[in-house]
């Protein structure tokens, strides 16, 4: 039988609510009542220590510092005289510091026994896990589906609330940072602890709960990995709200310096370009480290989503100095600047790699040919190989490991060759203007012609002092030619051409380089041959006809040069591609004569443009014409030295013996006149390289040889034997003639 509830009355008034103030002016307290409280407030104010540590029921009262015992007299029959807690202090605390000392073994204590039972439950539930995730692998049990079912609803919503919690606890963090950052009066060294420090001391208490929504939706990725990527969009979003207006602030202030560093060189207002590169990519490298070393703190994953960060914080650098690169219209600023962003990518991939390999002789798979050396000098073609040897150690790391560790170093060539490839591109533009304007169109100036007076002053002040490319290393291969010591004396085109590509070698990737090289050379080879005629020319309508020969000897000398240069830079073979269209004009007319040419069989027939493949060799194109031209300044010195025997050579009838004796005369006097004074000059073109001039000097004396044994054989030439003798007794042997030949050489 239920209980009838008292009907309720609606006219029941509510009785008013009393303040503390009535309840006082009510009820008044006493002084004694007063003073008694007092003493209660007092008492529960005083921190009194432990029961358990009081000697006697006296010692407990005492609002004071306990008395430590004395090991030599204890009390007997006491308990702690027998068996002291090892808690007690050892003796009477005296200071403060010695009772902070005690108090905090007292709460180390304590909570070394709340981690003790914590380690427990989770060991605990760390087995419950596992059990669960051995049902994913038993799907033939009974009821699996309901239990699995059940399990991920729970797995679900277990991770999302370390993510929410996560979140809520960043956004708690990024709030307090903000707030204090705001402040004016905070200096740079508090707002770095604020950014790094206090994340990382928090990260001591996410990072678990990270690590396990890690792990857990590497095994889910359809189910979890979306709460992960969340937790990765929220960490970034506070980052960037905390980092952004710092960044930018330090942006303007590495501009600012770099247009007070210009000043400071007389070189107007504009801004330093060099000095702003190697500031600000100095300053990106520091703030990318820092934050992706932050970021280990919390996560092990989302690689991919990092750098998109960090290249949204390199952004802030590139947009401001992407467009004065690319306005840039010096050669040596543009290689400076490379030369910067290098040296820090060649750094960083030669620490990354050492890891790598440390890491392949650890678990004994090193491989002596994918060793790097150091690099001394920051060229990308170093660059490329290391980052070559670098993916191809990883790739082994993995295949052992089989998982590759995402997050183990920052590579901030990543990061760094967006601006890099722009400085890159902006050098082959300029250098290929330079190319056209300084070599396929220069004009000679005064002086430029003046030769064999430049190398005749050149011997004498001695060996000249190279002229040293900017910000190319001085064991650079262009740096190491047997004739760099002469650079004074070149032509301006060669002088031209070899410090564009020292400039462009260790800035430009070798397929660019190649081709622009093979331009240069050509070019440059085009522009000596002018030059040589153009000297040549300067003594056909002179007295001195010995110019001629400077025009050759001139070209010989640059040729060489150019070759050394090839040589250096190991310039290969270039494929060219083109089409042929040779065939499509008779093709047209055949189509249109005979439309039904396409019809059957026909079709094959008809010559259409194909594609044709030639190889251009500059080593090949320089020997040719190094050739070329040394076989006429032989045939030019031959000519000159045997010109009295043309007299006889180009008679039709049979030359009197008188004729014959005097050609011979005329011929040992001009060949003791001509053939000493152009070996001289062939040495001084050569540098007295004696290598060079004596493959050239036999070639002539064959000549010279073939030219005399055809006048003797039409000097021998009679009908009779009238005036033979004669001839014979003027005229040299063949032995005689290579004798006189060597004396003169």
């Amino acid at each position: 039988m239920r209980r009838q509830q008292p009907p309720s009355n609606p006219l029941a008034v509510p009785k008013p609510a009393l303040t503390i103030e009535e309840w006082e002016s009510k009820a008044p307290l006493t002084d004694t009542e007063v003073r008694s409280v007092g003493a209660v407030k007092y008492a529960c104010e005083t921190r009194r220590l432990p029961a358990k540590f009081a000697e006697t029921s006296d010692s407990i009262s005492r609002p004071t510092t306990p008395i430590a015992r004395h090991p030599a007299s204890p009390t007997p029959g006491t308990p702690s005289a027998r068996n002291p807690h090892p808690l007690h202090p050892a003796h009477s605390i005296t200071t403060p510091q010695e009772f902070h000392d005690w108090f905090a073994l007292i709460d180390k204590s304590i909570s070394h026994s709340q981690e003790a039972h914590f380690r427990a439950h989770l060991d605990m539930v760390s087995g419950y896990l596992g059990t669960c995730d051995g049902l994913l692998d038993q799907k033939d049990f009974r009821e699996s589906q309901i239990y699995l079912m059940r399990y991920q609803h729970c797995l679900t919503r277990a991770m999302t609330l370390i993510k929410m919690y996560y979140i809520n606890t960043l956004r708690a963090l990024t709030a307090e940072v903000q707030r204090r950052l705001s402040d004016k009066d905070t200096s740079s060294a508090t707002q770095n602890m604020l950014l790094y420090p206090k994340f990382q001391s928090s990260s001591n208490t996410l990072r678990p709960l990270i690590a396990e929504l890690e792990a857990r939706a590497a095994k889910h990725p359809d189910e979890l990995s979306a709460l992960l990527t969340e937790c990765h969009a929220a960490y970034f979003a506070a980052r960037k709200q905390l980092i952004t207006g710092r960044l930018v602030e330090e942006m303007r202030t590495v501009i600012v310096g770099a247009e007070t560093s210009s000043k400071g060189k007389g070189g107007g207002p504009s801004v330093d370009l060099v000095e702003l590169t190697r500031t600000g990519c100095s300053y990106l490298k520091q703030l990318c480290t820092d934050e992706f070393n932050l970021y280990r703190k919390f996560f092990d994953s989302g690689e991919d989503k990092l750098y998109r960060y960090l290249e949204g914080l390199c952004d802030y650098l590139y947009d401001d100095l992407r467009p004065r690169i690319l306005h840039e219209p010096k050669l040596a600023v543009l290689c400076e600047v490379c030369t910067v962003i290098q040296a820090l990518m060649v750094i960083d991939l030669s620490t990354d790699y050492d890891d790598v390999e440390e890491e392949s002789n650890d678990i004994g798979h090193s491989d002596s040919q994918n060793a790097i050396q150091p690099l001394v000098t920051p060229s990308l073609r170093d660059l490329k190989s290391a980052h070559a040897d670098r993916e191809q150690g990883q790739d082994q790391v993995q295949g052992i490991h089989g998982k590759h560790q995402q997050l183990k170093r920052l590579h901030i060539g990543n990061l760094l060759e967006m601006i890099l490839q722009d400085a890159q591109t902006r050098l082959v533009f300029k250098a290929q203007a330079v190319i056209q304007s300084d070599i396929r169109y220069y004009v000679p100036k005064d002086g430029d012609l003046d030769y064999p007076k430049k190398l005749l002053d050149s011997r004498k002040l001695g060996s000249l002092t190279p002229l040293q490319p900017l910000f190319s290393p001085a064991d650079a291969p262009l740096n190491k030619l047997p004739s760099i010591s002469k650079q004074g004396t070149w032509y301006p085109t060669v002088k031209k051409a070899h410090w564009v590509l020292s400039q462009l070698f260790e800035f430009v990737k070798p397929a660019i380089f190649e081709d622009i090289a093979y331009e240069a050379i050509s070019l440059c080879r085009e522009s000596l041959k002018s030059a040589s005629d153009a000297l040549a020319a300067k003594g056909k309508g002179s007295a001195d006809d010995d110019l001629t020969h400077d025009g050759h000897l001139f070209l010989i000398r640059h040729l060489l040069v150019l070759k050394e240069i090839v040589t250096a830079i190991g310039l290969d073979a270039q494929r060219e591609r083109g089409v042929d269209f040779s065939g499509v004009t008779g093709t047209l007319g055949s189509l249109i004569f005979n439309p039904n040419a396409i019809l059957g069989s026909g079709l094959s027939a008809l010559r259409l443009p194909k594609v044709v493949e030639s190889i251009a060799d500059a080593r090949v194109e320089l020997d040719v014409a190094l050739k070329t031209v040394c076989e006429a300044t032989i045939s030019q010195c031959v000519a000159k030295a045997t010109a009295p025997l043309q007299v006889v050579l180009s008679a039709t009838t049979e030359v009197p013996a008188a004729t014959v004796s005097k050609a011979h005369g005329e011929l040992v006097a001009t060949s003791e006149r001509v053939i000493p004074a152009w070996i001289e000059k062939l040495k001084l073109y050569l540098d007295d390289d004696d290598k060079t001039v004596g493959v050239l000097l036999p070639s002539m004396q064959e000549k010279f040889v073939e030219a005399y044994e055809a006048f003797k054989e039409k000097a021998m030439h009679r009908k009779s034997q009238e005036g033979v003798q004669e001839i014979e007794t003027v005229l040299m042997s063949t032995a005689e003639v290579w004798g006189f030949l060597r004396r003169m050489s």
